[in-house]
């Protein structure tokens, strides 16, 4: 997308638009306000942690069968024994990110205990010693952690101090996630930019450094690094990340914020004792994964004209839990009345047809392979949010909050000449999900109804494929 835009601000419109859609976003604050303001006090570092985990368990749900199918990650498992009564349980589970314990000290012992997350087991821990701990032992100790806890025990049939071991199983496959805790004073670390990962067989996990020159068959090499900055020391916050791109120039590093891309050296990535940075999220790959070479997949064929030439859409499936088969309720004579007899599945949505006629073979391959292939596009908008707007005594408006859109029918036609000049090859009415205040009409074309899957005269698709074919184009 960035590479597509030549320089423009890019905007993850479609993401926002998925996140709005979800309940579970909205419990978690994970979105602003129409205004821009943050939705709770909640710092922005620990609300990106949060939204790498949501993103990561709804793509785990909805396009993996497990969990373990996605390349971030590890397994781990969980025992938890009672020392009173000797009853253990054990469970084993694929966790998204590791989270890090504050590094030693006065103030990270302070910010600990007034999370409430912590065990008084862990914060003892931190009593030891005033001298702060290196950065691959606070990764040591997320991946392989022993916690006491007050809990319910089966056994015993009573509350009593559990002692709780994770341990991580195997090393991650693709990329590891490590959460920092949100601390008033600045980290005095660095992040080393790789370290070699090695799980024994009891599930201990010893981390040391990168040697120079020396291989490794689990070596995690740094990849991006989020974090909040802010330009005073009260003031708003601003998500920024750094993502490592072997391609980029000064060091193979790149800033995305806000506005911008622009490379920067590694030490400036890897420092993190600044007052005006809170880091939020490290993640380390296995350096296969970072070849300057590695292919990157997309997960939409782009070079596949069937969408175009054969279109269809997931709204046609009989599976679709979306959309539903009216009824015709047909009555005999001398009945009072006759169960209601539905109209095959099949036969409803041939008999939906749209204006457009799809390319043919030949088309297709002159889209792909020829420069000058024609086509006119017009696309029709219907009113989600209607404009916040405010109007003085003096008849003067001033504009708070533009209105917000969403495309409801895209048309494309051909103009190259011929038999089929003018004709359109795309003509999708798009299927609403959520709650439209203004359709429009008179200027969209689209009535009351067109856009209602299962009850549209028209034949719907999703917005994901309308964009797939744009993006064909």
């Amino acid at each position: 997308m960035l590479s597509d835009a030549n320089g423009a601000s890019c905007h993850a419109s479609l993401l926002l638009r998925v996140l709005a859609e979800r309940p579970e976003a909205a419990a978690l604050a994970l979105l602003e306000d129409a205004d821009g303001n943050p939705a709770t006090t909640t710092p922005y570092a620990v609300l990106a942690q949060h939204l790498l985990r949501f993103v990561l368990e709804q793509a785990a749900n909805e396009c993996t069968e497990q969990s373990s199918d996605l390349p971030i990650g590890f397994a781990q498992r969980t025992r938890t024994v009672c020392p009173a009564c000797g009853t253990a349980a054990e469970r084993t589970a694929h966790v998204f990110a590791a989270d890090l314990d504050p590094p030693q000290g006065s103030a990270a012992l302070a910010s600990l205990l007034a999370g409430g997350t912590a065990s008084l087991r862990r914060a003892d821990t931190q009593r030891g010693s005033d001298q702060p701990a290196d950065f691959l032992s606070l990764v040591s100790r997320a991946l392989a952690r022993s916690d006491t806890m007050r809990a319910w025990c089966a056994g015993c049939r009573s509350f009593q101090l559990l002692r709780t071991d994770k341990r991580i199983t195997a090393p991650p496959v693709g990329f590891l996630a490590l959460n920092f805790p949100v601390l008033d004073a600045p980290w005095q670390l660095a992040l080393p930019s790789g370290f070699d990962l090695e799980v024994s067989a009891d599930g201990d996990c010893p981390v040391r450094a990168l040697p120079p020159g020396e291989s490794s068959q689990y070596r995690m090499q740094l990849a991006a690094v989020v974090s909040s900055i802010r330009d005073t020391p009260k003031g708003n916050e601003h998500l920024v990340v750094h993502v490592r791109v072997p391609q980029a120039a000064g060091g193979g590093w790149l800033l995305l914020n806000d506005f911008l891309v622009q490379p920067v050296t590694e030490s400036s990535v890897v420092t993190l004792g600044d007052w005006w940075r809170t880091p939020s999220i490290a993640l380390y790959a296995q350096s296969p994964n970072m070849d300057e070479s590695a292919a990157v997949e997309s997960p939409v064929d782009l070079s596949s004209t069937l969408i175009l030439t054969a279109p269809t859409s997931v709204l046609d499936s009989p599976t679709y839990k979306g959309q539903s088969t009216p009824a015709m309720h047909q009555k005999r004579r001398g009945a009072k009345s006759a169960k209601p007899q539905s109209i095959p599945r099949s036969r409803f949505v041939a008999a939906k047809r749209n204006a457009a006629v799809p390319l043919t073979q030949a088309e297709a391959a002159r889209l792909l392979t020829e420069r000058s292939f024609r086509c006119a596009l017009d696309a029709e908008f219907v009113v989600l949010e209607a404009a916040k707007m405010e109007v003085f005594g003096d008849g003067t408006r001033e504009l708070h909050r533009p209105p917000v859109h969403t495309l409801a029918r895209l048309s494309v036609v051909r103009a190259n000449g011929g038999l089929l000049h003018g004709v359109p090859f795309i003509d999708d009415y798009v299927a609403a999900t959520r709650p439209i205040e203004d359709l429009a009409t008179q200027y969209s074309g689209i009535h009351a109804g067109d856009l209602t899957a299962g009850s549209s005269p028209h034949k719907l698709s999703t917005m994901k494929e309308v964009y797939r074919k744009l993006r064909l184009l």
